[in-house]
């Protein structure tokens, strides 16, 4: 067994037809990549601490909790409470990111 995971070498389908993990690996790192851009503008306006990580590790973590959700919730024999679940999760995560990531802002002075 060749390590060909991800690679053209893979073709489930069979010879000429594109391998849909290297579509799915595509869209997941073009989805970090525009975070990465975005945290970037983030941290050089002041929105988020620079020595929180990296605008690449924050795009990570941002999205990885979430892609594992998919992959172990919302695949194709997922029941109701299973996808349910899964968005529960997905959500609360973000709100956990959001409140760790960004610095709560000052109440205003009375």
């Amino acid at each position: 067994m060749g390590g060909t995971c991800g690679t053209a070498a893979h073709q489930p389908d069979g010879p000429g037809r594109p391998d849909p993990r290297s579509r799915a690996r595509r869209r997941i790192l073009g989805a970090i990549r525009r975070l990465a851009e975005l945290f970037a503008r983030w941290i050089a306006a002041g929105h988020i601490p620079a020595d929180l990580g990296s605008p690449q590790d924050l795009a990570y973590a941002l999205l990885s909790p979430i892609a594992q959700a998919r992959l172990l919730w919302l695949h194709g024999a997922a029941r109701q409470e299973d996808i349910a679940a899964a968005r529960d999760l997905a959500t609360r995560h973000a709100e956990f990111f959001v409140k760790a990531v960004f610095p709560a802002s000052p109440a205003p002075a009375s």
